[in-house]
């Protein structure tokens, strides 16, 4: 159900998912973009980016963007502060539910599994055809077989998210199984057509804002929040306001209250500018 809320101040605060929202999946920030966070964080706001990715495979996309201190990753399983190249909060996935998938579905050619650590990714198959090859390659994917997996697990490998590309009925079916299987429960979300995504069921980008905020001690009605599919919906249920790009998912635009252009005609630097920055 969309929200209905009066109109919020200037935020003290705003959090943005990237992909799809700020920027094409393998592009950096246009200068117009830069250009109208700089403005906003030298006027006193912060800005955050909320994203699936693992610290990894973003900090290479924010080269020369230091004013973006804080990053909620891996769809809220981490917070980590720039300045200070520090984790404030972590939350690996419970190896349970790990060997469960690998074991039940690593073999599964109906499947692409990217399991996300700290520093690397383990993948079940090699995947050679664009545009998730260069995604790949962005998140440093290591094609495992399935006892080299278990084995990584056991010896303590930490996973903060993991991804499954697959058609839709088959996601439907891994999702099934795996809350049928496992002990632990985890959220899943379907990101985009054919494509799912994982993680600990106790957090998600919102909850990681909320953390945030406290420790920033800015009241969650003050922030103001970007996103274009349903793992963000959370997110504006913990904003002030949530605005959805063109090009976002049917359910987030519900969720949304307001819609503005889609992300290739910068509409985030767009509402920026005009709808959040002082003269």
């Amino acid at each position: 159900m969309k929200r209905h809320k009066a109109r919020m101040k200037r935020p003290e605060l705003i959090v943005s998912d990237f992909d799809g929202t700020l920027k094409k999946v393998h592009a950096g920030l246009s200068p117009k973009l830069r250009a109208s966070i700089r403005k906003f964080v030298d006027q006193g706001g912060k800005f955050v980016i909320a994203t699936a990715r693992p610290l990894f495979a973003l900090e290479g996309h924010l080269k020369g963007a230091e004013f973006i201190r804080y990053l909620i990753l891996c769809n809220g399983s981490q917070v980590f502060d720039r300045k200070t190249r520090r984790f404030l909060f972590r939350r690996p996935f419970p190896r349970s539910v790990l060997r469960f998938i690998v074991e039940r579905f690593w073999r599964d050619s109906r499947y692409i599994i990217m399991v996300i650590g700290a520093k690397d990714t383990m993948i079940n198959r090699p995947w050679s055809k664009p545009p998730l090859a260069k995604y790949l390659r962005q998140i440093k994917a290591k094609v495992a077989d399935e006892k080299t997996a278990l084995s990584a697990l056991k010896r303590g490998y930490e996973v903060f998210n993991i991804e499954v590309g697959a058609a839709n009925t088959d996601l439907e079916d891994f999702k099934r199984t795996v809350r049928r299987g496992s002990a632990v429960s985890a959220n899943f979300r379907i990101s985009w057509d054919g494509f799912m995504e994982i993680y600990p069921a106790d957090v998600s980008k919102g909850s990681s804002l909320g953390l945030l905020a406290r420790r920033l001690m800015i009241p969650l009605s003050a922030t103001l929040a970007f996103g274009d599919a349903d793992n963000d919906i959370d997110l504006f249920d913990h904003s002030g306001r949530g605005v959805a790009v063109g090009n976002a998912t049917r359910n987030l635009k519900k969720r949304a209250d307001q819609v503005i252009g889609p992300y290739d005609r910068d509409s985030v630097a767009e509402f920026i500018t005009r709808q959040v920055l002082k003269d």
